[in-house]
């Protein structure tokens, strides 16, 4: 586990760990280089390999009076955190799972990465430049047998949308299947993509909306 929260990293740890799993967390920011060499250090040094890496570090900063401001400050932050992260990540463990021959990678985008989102350029540019990395890595690194997968979200129920005082309702009223996503919902489109089941997968946008695009 890999995050700037470190309660929140040892408390997931625990929860692997009462699962029979094993884990360690690493306190990294993915928006700074040198602190995701310094995770991928301890990671290859506490593993055989690298089989799967999940790409979910993301901030949204355009909430209130920054909507819609077009601020240069929040595009720099918001793409540091979002594109620059995943890239630091995957720059780091598609050759260790090139020369492998095998690996998965799962980006967290959003479907703000294959629409635009009114008020939002920072967040939706980031988003779509995740899936534009997405589809690169693929094509580049499928020849090893490394699959690089993206997931798309809508609204999903965490701390960030409450962060943003969010009208919930009004968010469910436009998804057919009568609720937002919850986490797990992500985590087990996250774990099919990484499985055997989706060997066949790669370069993929997988859009997890609850029927909101349907629209």
């Amino acid at each position: 586990m890999a995050d700037l929260d470190a309660a929140g990293g040892a408390d997931t740890v625990a929860l692997i760990e009462r699962g029979g799993g094993c884990g360690f967390f690493v306190a990294v920011d993915v928006g700074r280089e040198a602190s995701v060499a310094l995770l991928f250090e301890a990671v290859l040094a506490g593993a055989a390999g690298l089989d799967i890496l999940v790409n979910n570090a993301a901030i949204d900063l355009e909430v209130g009076e920054e909507a819609g401001a077009w601020r240069s400050e929040t595009m720099d932050r918001v793409w540091r955190v979002n594109v620059m992260g995943a890239f630091h990540c995957m720059r780091r463990a598609l050759p260790v799972m090139e020369a492998r021959r095998r690996g998965a990678v799962v980006n967290v985008a959003s479907t703000a990465g294959l629409t635009g989102v009114r008020g939002k350029p920072a967040y939706t540019a980031a988003k779509h430049a995740l899936v534009g990395l997405t589809r690169v890595a693929a094509i580049q690194y499928g020849p090893a047998g490394v699959r690089v997968n993206a997931l798309c979200p809508s609204a999903i129920r965490t701390d960030m949308l409450a962060i943003q005082g969010i009208d919930e309702a009004a968010l469910i009223a436009n998804h057919p299947l009568g609720r937002i996503a919850d986490p797990g919902d992500i985590a087990d489109a996250a774990f099919w993509l990484c499985s055997d089941q989706s060997r066949h997968i790669t370069g993929h946008p997988l859009v997890i909306d609850g029927g909101r695009s349907a629209y």
